[in-house]
């Protein structure tokens, strides 16, 4: 398999990143997919829609199993707010795909995500 040089570019950055880099852009390649989602849904192409909904149901599924609460209580707080946000991006994004019509049902997920990478990109 040949890696285009821009692929192999990236991957090596993110993986040399601290945690909040990655974590910002995993949140940014999930964006991407919901914005994805919001085209396939504007077209009519709902397998589409379905990949891209359920590759980012996976991705929180996975970031959500990392989370260890066994620092001090700030860091289990933050780990618990993480959680609650992790679950509830889940429930929305499993919705949108059983349920969204309208490419505008996505807006409110990439809000809350949008907002959640501006808040831990601040810390």
């Amino acid at each position: 398999m040949n890696i285009n040089p821009f692929q192999k570019y990236k991957s090596a950055t993110v993986a040399s990143s601290d945690p909040i880099r990655q974590l910002v852009f995993v949140f940014d390649e999930i964006i991407k997919l919901l914005y994805m989602s919001q085209k396939a849904i504007r077209e009519g192409d709902y397998e589409l829609k379905y990949k891209c909904l359920t590759r980012i149901s996976d991705v929180f599924y996975l970031l959500r199993s990392g989370l260890k609460a066994d620092g001090d209580e700030k860091e289990n707080e933050l780990v618990r707010t993480l959680d609650s946000f992790y679950e509830a991006t889940i429930y929305n994004v499993n919705q949108l795909n059983l349920k969204a019509e309208a490419p505008e049902d996505v807006d409110k997920v990439i809000k809350a995500i949008s907002i959640a990478k501006e808040a831990i990109n601040v810390s």
